[in-house]
């Protein structure tokens, strides 16, 4: 029975279910199972031709594609039919295990039942489950939105790399940068994250109750199992990891989960700076017509997906941070107290993907006040004490700091004039008032925005 969004427990599958439906595909009970039937196959064909090679003989001919037949067409009807047999089993694998036997008789396939599972521990199924849903997910569906995200981010850098505005440091005025400078810090340094998650190798292993495949050696010895089963897992797009337990170690998604908290952590001060920047009045967030922003002030028109995403931002990277350091902790050989950690995957994940997916629709809608930013410039020529007490201090005068921050705020031609600066110097003011002083800050944000392009280029051709 599918379940009434208002009954949902978490807003991913009520409130926000239509926003990230599409990760149900990687991050579901149901993905996961099409896992599980995928790696219980794969080993399934493996270890029948290398540990009874007669057996294929009695098999019909096309045995291997009728195994994979049965992954491929794994619907939901028959997750349902698995979920049913958990009830009675009480064990989710062993569920699975069940189904499986029940398809290979109905497919003409009975001889193999015997064999499913043969010497397995359930997390030598899990494991690879997890790390190939997490890898899908990662290359499949993050990574593309993050690139849709940082072209639109692109854009605006791109397009206001020459805008003026007051930089702030401490929150007070510093001196004048320009907003394409600003913005592109952010494009290249989530650019520079993407790649380091899209470059995330993920591990498996197929190792029995303890990780010393005893049964399958002590059952069939004369195979090499440690260098069949790591055959196996790289079959699955997976790196083998030697040193294992009964469990995979953590440490291979402990690491991916934190590049992403630290994603998470970026992206969140981005909206922040974006907040602030609309409360300075030099962005602007329009509204739908009909759209209601404050239940009293009807004037109010709020950044309401940059906050938003803030929150989910926030909780993710939260979320992630806790998984990577709790996976780590397992009892001796195994216990069960990460298996429920797992089944919550989705939720700091699917919180990531709902951040960008409203920031960006936040920047298809931003509008930003050139003027705004030109006239506080204009308006704090304090800032420009900075080059006024280089220049003194170039042609000799130490304590330049001093006399300057004695001075109280004002235009810098009166400034000038209480320090009695010489003309030459005034001229040197005066050309640097002229030119803005925004140092590097186009060229920068034209280079930032160049080596992120670079990089985006790699990760579409790695996708």
């Amino acid at each position: 029975m599918e379940i009434d969004q208002l009954d949902a427990i978490t807003p991913i599958d009520g409130r926000y279910r239509k926003i990230a439906q599409d990760a149900a595909e990687y991050l579901s009970e149901y993905a996961l199972m099409r896992r599980r039937i995928k790696a219980e196959i794969t080993f399934l064909k493996h270890f029948i031709t290398l540990a009874e090679p007669a057996l294929v003989e009695e098999l019909p001919e096309n045995w291997v594609s009728r195994l994979d037949t049965i992954g491929e067409k794994f619907s939901r009807e028959d997750a349902r039919r698995v979920k049913e047999l958990e009830k009675r089993l009480g064990h989710d694998v062993g569920a699975v295990m069940e189904y499986l036997r029940g398809k290979l008789h109905e497919e003409g396939l009975g001889r193999l039942a015997p064999f499913i599972h043969f010497g397995l521990t359930s997390e030598d199924v899990n494991n690879i489950a997890y790390s190939t849903m997490l890898r899908d997910f990662s290359q499949q569906l993050l990574i593309p939105e993050v690139l849709e995200f940082l072209e639109k981010l692109s854009d605006l850098a791109q397009k206001h790399k020459g805008s003026v505005m007051l930089g702030r440091t401490h929150g007070q005025p510093a001196i004048p940068t320009t907003l394409g400078k600003f913005l592109a810090n952010y494009v290249y340094r989530v650019a520079k994250l993407a790649e380091e998650v899209s470059n995330h190798g993920f591990y498996g292993k197929i190792g029995g109750a303890v990780g010393d495949n005893a049964a399958l050696k002590a059952v069939y010895p004369d195979v090499d199992w440690v260098g069949a089963t790591n055959s196996i897992v790289k079959q699955m797009g997976l790196e083998p990891f030697p040193a294992n337990t009964q469990i995979l170690p953590h440490e291979g998604a402990s690491l991916f989960f934190s590049k992403l908290a630290v994603m998470a952590g970026v992206l969140s001060n981005l909206c922040r700076d974006l907040w602030l920047l609309g409360m300075l009045e030099h962005v602007g967030f329009s509204r739908h017509e009909e759209e209601i922003h404050s239940s009293t002030m009807p004037h109010k028109a709020n950044p309401l997906m940059v906050e938003n995403a803030e929150g989910c931002f926030d909780l993710s990277g939260e979320l992630l941070s806790y998984l990577s350091r709790r996976l780590l902790a397992s009892r001796l050989h195994r216990d069960l107290s990460d298996s429920i950690i797992k089944r919550f995957y989705g939720t700091p994940l699917t919180l990531l993907l709902i951040g960008l997916r409203n920031l960006r629709k936040a920047l298809e809608t931003i509008a930003v006040n050139v003027e705004s930013m030109r006239r506080e410039v204009d308006a704090h020529q304090e800032v420009f004490s900075e080059p006024l007490q280089l220049i003194l201090r170039k042609h000799g005068i130490e304590e330049a700091h001093k006399i300057i921050g004695r001075i109280k705020p004002g235009d810098m031609r009166e400034v000038l004039e209480n320090i009695n600066a010489p003309k030459e110097v005034e001229q040197e003011v005066k050309q640097i008032l002229a030119e803005g002083y925004t140092g590097y800050s186009e060229k920068l944000a034209e280079q930032l925005l160049k080596d992120a392009a670079i990089i985006i280029q790699r990760l579409k051709q790695h996708d």
